[in-house]
């Protein structure tokens, strides 16, 4: 793999870039989201009093995922309970599966996110169920109105001009592109 990165300056493009810093204030269904985040959180940490790196690992992605969109959230918290309802399914305490299989580098639209190990998470798989319910409506609801994305519609509406938006989630970019209606 190779890449190659060049700062505007050394392709001399007199252009100067334009950086606005914009903050979104959280809906309230946007803080229940966060919050039953935060209780599934501490009850993994309660539970296990000793998390191992694919614990922290997988409650670290729900929080980034979280930050990101709430319908990324809601799709790793479905993937999550799903994972739960497989008995024994991917209970090995493998590592994530990873999206090697792309030797270009192209990804094709039915890329899907990789399973969640069964094994991660509390140890009252009722308990966690429950907890995951929970988050998995409170983040469906807050996705139907999330404040960063109404921020990004009144903005691409004022400066009517095309613009690349950047996600680090596939989720993320297929309901911005749903909710935009690309």
């Amino acid at each position: 793999l190779l890449v190659f990165r060049r700062s505007r300056k050394a392709v001399q493009i007199g252009v100067p870039r334009r950086v606005h810093i914009t903050a979104a204030r959280l809906s309230a269904d946007e803080r229940r989201m966060h919050q039953s985040l935060t209780d599934y959180t501490a009850a993994v940490r309660a539970d296990r009093r000793e998390l191992h790196d694919a614990f922290w690992l997988a409650l670290s992605v729900l929080h980034k995922r979280a930050l990101s969109s709430a319908w990324s959230l809601a799709q790793s918290i479905e993937r999550r309970l799903v994972s739960l309802l497989a008995v024994g399914a991917n209970s090995s305490g493998a590592q994530l599966i990873l999206p090697l299989g792309d030797p270009d580098g192209d990804r094709s639209t039915d890329d899907e996110a990789p399973a969640w190990p069964a094994d991660l998470g509390l140890a009252d798989a009722d308990h966690e169920r429950r907890l995951l319910t929970e988050l998995a409506a409170h983040a469906r609801t807050a996705a139907r109105h999330e404040a960063k994305l109404a921020m990004l519609q009144r903005l691409l509406r004022r400066v009517r001009e095309s613009a690349v938006v950047f996600t680090e989630y596939r989720d993320t970019l297929l309901h911005i592109s749903r909710v935009l209606d690309l």
